[in-house]
């Protein structure tokens, strides 16, 4: 979806909303400039779940990853 977003705005038929790192080439291009960027941004939570259970190794490390990044904030 961003994708697309992306390149209607390029095509200069309107603005869009889009997350940085999809558009960051872009920006440094000169092909998409940013709005007012400081009021345009809207906080938001995230929240993740999980069951007591075992999980597998990979999914183990993803939720490790995901506390470090709460611990971050």
């Amino acid at each position: 979806m961003s994708e697309l977003l992306k390149q209607v705005a390029m095509d200069g038929c309107g603005i869009a909303w889009l997350p940085e790192y999809a558009i960051r080439q872009e920006i440094t291009d000169g092909r998409l400039i940013v709005l007012d960027a400081d009021e345009l941004v809207i906080p938001i939570q995230a929240y993740a779940y999980r069951m007591n259970t075992r999980m597998s190794q990979v999914a183990e490390t993803f939720w490790r990853n995901l506390r470090g990044l709460q611990a971050a904030l």
